[in-house]
């Protein structure tokens, strides 16, 4: 009997760590006030290059990085200078036995005169056939400790990927080839 107390007391103390690492691992992720969402988010100067330009390469880093530009994309108005994305990217969870969790996203990248500004959001998670839901809900399940670091660090990585690719745009294209 005593064991299984002392098994008892070690379970809900654990619990209890984890419920407190996963309210550590939230704060590192970026929430937009005004909606509670996580939200990344960034105006970027890019001098000297004009706004079809810096649309050309949201566009074409958009084709490079989804498997169909045609199947992600919700908006591409070039004249307002607006492309909207539904995406997702993969993420595994657990140690002993790794779930694979789809995380969905939207994408908002709008481009002006010498600058560009990106709204990375609208997390959601499915894994297998049950969904999740939106990822600011997991607050309160055990594998958010895994699932919101690998989250930032997919998300991070895609936004530098971004950031890489509109930096090196050119100002004309060359066509003397």
């Amino acid at each position: 009997m005593r064991y299984l107390t002392f098994a008892l007391i070690l379970f809900l103390f654990s619990l209890s760590f984890s419920a407190s690492s996963v309210e550590e691992k939230m704060k590192k992720l970026p929430f937009d006030p005004s909606t509670g969402k996580i939200t990344y988010t960034e105006v970027i100067q890019v001098e000297g290059l004009s706004r079809d330009a810096l649309y050309d390469a949201a566009r074409s880093w958009i084709a490079l990085n989804f498997k169909s530009a045609q199947h992600v994309l919700q908006m591409d108005d070039k004249a307002s200078g607006k492309l909207i994305c539904k995406g997702n990217f993969v993420i595994y969870t657990g140690n002993f036995m790794p779930t694979e969790h789809r995380i969905s996203f939207s994408l908002t990248i709008r481009v002006k005169e010498g600058r560009y500004k990106y709204i990375l959001t609208d997390f959601t998670s499915k894994a297998g056939v049950y969904d999740w839901g939106p990822l600011e809900d997991h607050k309160k399940r055990i594998m958010a400790q895994s699932m919101y670091p690998r989250t930032h660090s997919k998300a991070s990585a895609f936004m530098a990927s971004l950031k890489k690719h509109m930096s090196s745009a050119t100002v004309q294209e060359d066509d003397n080839w």
